[in-house]
């Protein structure tokens, strides 16, 4: 695992890198944009890092390269939401686990299901792990 840990850590990094140059004062982008940027860069070093070997890994790279190909302008829908009783955990446990990991809804079996979510929150753990050393050697430098 330290060397998923690594992969990830150094793909996250490299993504990253990229931002600086997109940050030139010619060409200015918003902080939403930033946000964005940083954000796809974590999704995709995940992926990256978990290999195409898990359903998830292979969501977030599709949802990734769906979101590269849209337009900038798009014109959103809105809709009434309906509101619905809330179900009780015992029955609906293996759906809210389906919606919350990314390719959940394709996943049949439930122990598949439990294994998948266990290897998502381990990277997202890391994830947290390695942004949370980024903003501490950034706020080191900053004070330092």
């Amino acid at each position: 695992m330290q060397d998923m840990n690594a992969m990830q850590a150094t793909h996250f990094l490299r993504l990253l890198s990229r931002l600086k140059p997109l940050m030139a004062p010619t060409l200015p982008i918003s902080t939403s944009q930033q946000t964005k940027f940083i954000l796809k860069s974590a999704y995709a070093s995940m992926a990256y890092a978990a290999g195409p070997r898990r359903v998830w890994s292979r969501a977030l790279v599709r949802r990734i390269r769906r979101n590269r190909r849209r337009p900038t302008m798009r014109i959103i829908n809105k809709r009434r939401h309906v509101v619905r009783p809330r179900r009780r955990p015992a029955e609906g446990g293996s759906e809210e686990l389906r919606k919350v990991i990314p390719g959940g809804d394709t996943i049949l079996n439930g122990a598949r299901l439990v294994e998948e979510t266990s290897d998502y929150v381990q990277f997202l753990r890391t994830q947290v792990i390695i942004m949370k050393a980024l903003v501490s050697s950034f706020s080191k430098g900053q004070h330092g």
